[in-house]
């Protein structure tokens, strides 16, 4: 799980893991998937928040910084301010 710590981070271990399952979900890679997964429920203490995300914009289980994770929503984001 090293891989996924990023200690100097200003978010959350939980919010970061719910960044990461969101990216791994909208990649259809089976193999993120399982790893964020298992680390969002390892981070959060339970599988609630790991069930919710992919409609985390209607889910009550989220803090107003989460929805933040909304800005991964678009597999192609774009590329008008990308120089």
């Amino acid at each position: 799980m090293g891989y996924i710590e990023r200690r100097r981070s200003p978010l959350d271990p939980v919010l970061r893991s719910l960044v990461s399952a969101r990216i791994a979900q909208l990649c259809h890679c089976e193999f993120c998937i399982d790893i964020t997964s298992m680390t969002l429920a390892a981070r959060s203490g339970s599988r609630d928040k790991l069930l919710a995300v992919a409609d985390w914009r209607s889910s009550t289980l989220f803090s107003e910084r989460a929805p933040g994770a909304g800005l991964c929503r678009s597999r192609h984001p774009d590329a008008a301010g990308v120089g």
